[in-house]
């Protein structure tokens, strides 16, 4: 199922045709009952300007290896996230438009994909969703492993763009997605883009809707959960998680990221991520994190202030760990269950 970069561009092109229909459609009607939101709970959009500029993010074609980042996706990814799409409030318009997107986009790399919910949120009636890939079809049945990152961005003192938080991460958990298509892995994986994570009132239980729905709601056990958030920025990587530490899947991190040379280090979180609510069940949760931005949640979280090299370490490590995950791997890191 490995894709080449030409492939890849088809895809991406697809699914952004196919959200310039979506939003030609709700101009039309005026409604986005998605979801299972009924029609008038979601603001009406609809923007010409924006279906052109999405037509115009679709890549060229061209034939780099398959199974190697690619810098011009991952950015068009970003780009038509925290450009095209802007400011993606949990309940918002715009949210929902990149979900369908993101679906889109990773069922055309093969995996079975589907939008959960609808996820109410503590706001208005209002509702989020998630979106839900899960893959290989070769995989051998058992717990899955989950590679999640937040799609949503803040508007509670600002109305922010998102592109490190988390426009970084959702664009290199694509890219995971699509260079590790094909590998043999021990297990099944989930590639999840979580709605809601960010706060949206001042009430600090308001947050982490979409993961902590999946949490809940999740259709098989789980064996580990990696979240990728806020990696575009910031003078070092950290690998975060709910005390304690989850010995087993830190330890492989930390051995992937020596093979591939990228700097790591460990640093206790309070739960500030989507590896929240899967650690409070005793899972096996790591939150993958650059720190030292300091437009964070701020109008000035833009694509121009991500570095696609820093995406490009998270991609290279992330696949590094799935290429050498073994089954033995996966039972050590399963059998830790909460220390």
């Amino acid at each position: 199922m490995r894709l080449s970069r030409a492939r890849a561009s088809e895809v991406l092109a697809k699914a952004a045709l196919a959200l310039v229909a979506f939003w030609l459609g709700c101009y039309v009607s005026g409604h986005l009952g998605a979801a299972g939101t009924p029609p008038s709970s979601r603001p009406r959009v609809g923007s010409a300007s924006r279906d052109a500029a999405l037509e115009e993010t679709a890549p060229e074609p061209a034939s780099p290896p398959a199974n190697r980042y690619d810098e011009d996706l991952a950015v068009r990814h970003l780009r038509l996230l925290a450009e095209t799409i802007g400011p993606r409030p949990a309940g918002s318009a715009e949210e929902l438009q990149a979900a369908r997107y993101l679906q889109g986009y990773l069922s055309g790399l093969g995996y079975q994909t589907t939008i959960q919910g609808p996820i109410l949120l503590a706001e208005d009636g209002k509702c989020t969703q998630n979106v839900v890939a899960l893959g290989p079809p070769s995989a051998p049945p058992g717990p899955a492993l989950l590679i999640g990152g937040h799609y949503d961005s803040i508007n509670l003192n600002a109305l922010s763009p998102g592109a490190n938080d988390n426009g970084s991460g959702v664009a290199a958990m694509l890219e995971i997605a699509r260079v590790s298509a094909d590998l043999p892995l021990p297990c099944p994986i989930y590639f999840v883009a979580f709605g809601g994570e960010e706060m949206v009132d001042h009430n600090p239980e308001h947050h982490h809707y979409g993961s902590r729905y999946f949490q809940a709601h999740q259709a098989r056990p789980l064996a580990a959960m990696l979240s990728v958030d806020m990696i575009g920025v910031g003078d070092h990587l950290y690998l975060r998680y709910v005390e304690p530490a989850p010995e087993p899947l830190l330890a492989l991190i930390e051995s992937a990221a020596s093979r591939v040379g990228v700097a790591v280090s460990r640093k206790p979180d309070p739960g500030h991520s989507d590896h929240e609510p899967f650690a409070r069940a005793g899972l096996p949760a790591v939150w993958i994190h650059r720190l030292g931005d300091r437009a964070n949640h701020t109008a000035a979280d833009t694509t121009d202030r991500v570095n696609p090299v820093y995406v490009q370490s998270v991609v290279s490590l992330i696949t590094e760990f799935l290429t050498n995950l073994t089954s033995d791997d996966l039972d050590r890191v399963s059998a830790w269950s909460g220390g």
